[in-house]
């Protein structure tokens, strides 16, 4: 671009990209528009690069569908103007895309829930040095109608970034396997949202999930695994929360029956060399959800008979 693109109420997309090997360039530039318009629509193109300016208003920032090898960076994307929950707004979307990269960008979005700032759906995503400033979640991994591991699996990492003022997670899994998060900062808005949730439909929706290194603090929950089953949470440094810091608990199903959603535990999984202090209990253990694995651990207050004693 070599000036802004100031898009009138309406439009649909600002720029649409169906082919391979586009670069789009924003030259430092804006493309401002409203909801719900898509700022950048990117369909069944490889080798797509999108970079260097931002992008304002619009309910997708970027969208990004059956494009592999996709690169987003640079970027400033933001949405300050919808204030509405019931609305979904993202920075980044990806859906049915492999080997895409995001990184070194900013989101901003008013501290309201259903807007992320990346949300990838069946699809391989790295995501590396963001920031988001509000909004509902950093980072999903999810699944539209259903979550199929098998067909259309979803994978990824979130490393090196930083999240907060976020009002529901920072990083939030809901259908994936063999995802890393690690090295990131997290914390919410005041009296709100939860550092890393994991919560699965049904049993093997997230495995192999790893938490590793993070700092997590000043949320209500720091990391919560509901239904997860042979996954890692090590190394992280979770502290000042209002409920709990390390959470392992029974699946939403259990908690909150609902159609579609089945009950069941979080089983296998490793807890192994977190810090944690300062929250009402520090480690957490339902008592539904056994044979998990607790060490070295060191916390102030723990509630779990599996949980060893705290160090």
């Amino acid at each position: 671009l070599d000036a802004d693109l100031v898009c009138p109420p309406g439009t649909e997309s600002a720029i649409i990209i169906g082919a391979s090997n586009i670069t789009l360039d924003l030259g430092g530039h804006t493309i401002s528009g409203h909801a719900p318009g898509i700022g950048v629509l990117a369909i069944g193109g490889d080798g797509i690069a999108i970079r260097n300016g931002a992008i304002e208003g619009f309910q997708d920032g970027v969208f990004l569908s059956e494009c592999d090898r996709a690169t987003v960076e640079k970027l400033a994307i933001r949405n300050l103007d919808s204030s509405d929950p019931g609305e979904l707004v993202r920075g980044v979307a990806i859906d049915g895309s492999q080997q895409v990269v995001v990184r070194d960008m900013l989101f901003e979005f008013l501290v309201v829930a259903h807007k992320e700032g990346v949300d990838a759906y069946a699809s391989d995503v790295a995501v590396s040095d963001i920031e988001v400033r509000g909004g509902g979640a950093g980072v999903g991994f999810s699944y539209a109608g259903a979550c199929d591991t098998l067909n259309a699996p979803n994978t990824g990492t979130v490393t090196n970034s930083r999240f907060s003022d976020i009002y529901i997670a920072g990083l939030y899994v809901a259908c994936g396997s063999d995802i890393r998060l690690e090295g990131n900062n997290i914390s919410t808005a005041p009296g709100a949202g939860v550092g890393i949730q994991a919560e699965a439909p049904f049993p093997d929706a997230v495995t192999g999930l790893t938490i590793a290194n993070n700092a997590i603090h000043d949320t209500m929950i720091g990391v919560e695994l509901r239904g997860i089953i042979e996954s890692t949470v090590a190394n992280n440094t979770v502290f000042d929360h209002g409920i709990w810091g390390i959470a392992v608990r029974e699946s939403l199903g259990c908690i909150d029956p609902q159609p579609g959603w089945e009950c069941f535990t979080s089983t296998a999984d490793l807890i192994a060399g977190n810090n944690t202090w300062g929250s009402v209990v520090d480690l957490y253990l339902h008592e539904d959800s056994v044979v998990n694995q607790w060490e070295g651990n060191r916390c102030q207050t723990r509630d779990g008979a599996e949980i060893p004693e705290c160090a």
